[in-house]
């Protein structure tokens, strides 16, 4: 490619030159300086510039902090909770150089128990940049390492000049261990949040950091993407629809969250919430809703405007991943964490689906277990929601119950005359679990000869049998199932048509055949 680009001439090369530098990523392996940074003649074309921290002093293993110093000596930065990487001085030569830089993103990352995270010298710099219009912080988990004048500096951040951002984002990993949040990092958030939101269209925030009741006493006139992620607790300060009453643009909606201490999920608009006559909205007008744990009793769904086009109603994680995850290597994720909260049942999904306005549907995604209620499910979303293209189903039996109505259930989904994608977890009582073939390594791993009869045999008749009774639109047909390698992976097959390879019925045929492959190579990524 370089090659090429170096043959092109000079006009041609000039002309592409602003194309090629408008996204720049930087991995960092040693503190920030401007003799091997980016070309200092190409700052004014950057627009969106990526600092990726690869700081050697970062992954720290399961030490104390005492511990760890007479381990590993830390060779840039002063203390093991702070990167040392992001030098403030070389920072503020570049981002004011940077005259046409619109989006920066920090991202961090830690292996360890210890958060290694950005020091809010580094922040502040960032947040001085008046041309900045977005600005990110992706990590596993972080502190912002606070001087010891911490007040004052807190104060001056507080009247300090701010660009007039767009979109703040602070993403931290929802599987991240105690403590959920730092007070410095929420002093700074919180205080970000009520200086930014007149001028925000897109927040993302850990809920953990998210000050309900600051945000609830402001008005968001632009703000149009809001998403929490994290750990809710059973007994908010305050109710959710309390801050989404003075968001009136707000079109996208993401609530990634998992409640504490054994309850369920509290509704957004409790049924004895009321709002006053000032804040009474008829409907919100929302694109795309994302509600982990939907509450059957949620008021907040009878006020949904017609216009959704994306729906997910899920756990988090998915009750299928959470029991692959817990007898396996993976086991630490969710170390001390168990699950919480029930799957919500069929005839409460169907509750809340009823509550739902008929709307242009597009994609749709809902996770429940079978009750009484399960027959009534399916056909309503055929009728509330005929334009469907995309369907993502994870059944899980009644209790007792070791069957799966794969024809009843296909047979309900045939009405979808328009459904392109469909995804399907049944929770087969058949499905593979992991054994122990060795006791000298006490590893517990799938047997691949169940795993390829698994595949060959239900997985590959499932489909078959909805590829037969759907809808002609269906092209093709995804099966979940456990990974050996991986929690999970999905089985694609896709769907010939009746009568187009001579036969009377549909047919599906392997989207990946080299499925056998995937199961022993480690690295690949599942959905």
């Amino acid at each position: 490619m370089r090659m090429l680009f170096s043959s092109c001439c000079k006009w041609v090369r000039l002309a592409c030159v602003p194309v090629l530098f408008r996204n720049i990523t930087v991995e960092l392996y040693c503190p920030l300086h401007r003799d091997t940074f980016v070309n200092s003649s190409l700052w004014p074309l950057i627009r969106s510039l990526t600092l990726v921290d690869m700081c050697p002093d970062a992954g720290a293993p399961e030490r104390s902090e005492e511990d760890l110093a007479k381990y590993r000596p830390l060779r840039y930065a002063e203390n093991i909770l702070t990167c040392g990487v992001f030098d403030p001085h070389v920072l503020d030569d570049v981002l004011t150089n940077m005259t046409g830089l619109v989006a920066l993103r920090f991202k961090l990352s830690s292996g360890g128990v210890l958060p290694h995270g950005l020091p809010w010298k580094a922040l502040k710099v960032a947040l001085s940049s008046t041309h900045l219009r977005e600005l990110t912080l992706d990590c596993l988990r972080t502190t912002l390492h606070c001087p010891t004048d911490w007040p004052s500096e807190l104060h001056a951040l507080a009247i300090m000049p701010l660009p007039p951002l767009t979109a703040l984002r602070y993403r931290l990993s929802p599987s991240r261990q105690a403590p959920r949040a730092y007070s410095s990092e929420m002093d700074v958030m919180n205080t970000l949040v009520e200086r930014l939101h007149e001028s925000l269209v897109v927040l993302e925030l850990p809920v953990e950091l998210a000050n309900l009741h600051s945000m609830s006493h402001v008005q968001w006139p632009h703000l149009r993407e809001l998403r929490l992620i994290g750990e809710l607790s059973p007994s908010p300060p305050l109710p959710l629809v309390s801050v989404l009453l003075n968001m009136p643009r707000l079109r996208v909606l993401d609530l990634k969250l998992t409640p504490l201490g054994g309850s369920d999920m509290p509704p957004l608009w409790p049924p004895d919430y009321h709002v006053s006559a000032e804040q009474r909205r008829p409907s919100f007008e929302l694109e795309t809703l994302a509600i982990s744990y939907p509450h059957a009793h949620d008021k907040f769904f009878s006020h949904l405007a017609p216009t959704m086009h994306n729906l997910s109603l899920r756990c988090l994680p998915h009750y299928s991943t959470y029991l692959w995850m817990r007898t396996d290597r993976y086991l630490s994720m969710t170390a001390g964490r168990g699950w919480h909260c029930s799957v919500p049942a069929s005839s409460s999904m169907l509750r809340i689906l009823q509550a739902c306005p008929s709307s242009p549907l597009q994609g749709l995604e809902i996770e429940y277990r079978a009750d009484h209620g399960d027959a009534a499910l399916l056909p309503r979303i055929a009728v509330a929601f005929p334009a469907l293209t995309s369907l993502k189903i994870y059944r899980y039996r009644e209790h007792g119950d070791v069957t799966v109505p794969v024809e009843a259930i296909a047979q309900r989904l045939s009405t979808l005359r328009l459904l392109r994608t469909l995804r399907l977890h049944l929770d087969f009582y058949d499905t593979p679990e992991r054994t122990m073939p060795s006791r000298r390594t006490r590893e517990l791993i799938y047997d691949p000869n169940e795993l390829r009869e698994f595949h060959r045999g239900r997985l590959t008749n499932t489909a078959r049998v909805f590829a037969r009774l759907l809808a002609p639109s269906v092209e093709s047909i995804w099966m979940l199932h456990p990974a050996s390698y991986k929690v999970t992976e999905w089985a694609g097959f896709g769907v010939t048509p009746a009568g187009s390879a001579g036969t009377p019925d549909a047919e599906v045929v392997p989207i990946c055949k080299d499925w056998i492959y995937r199961f022993r190579v480690p690295g690949l990524k599942s959905v």
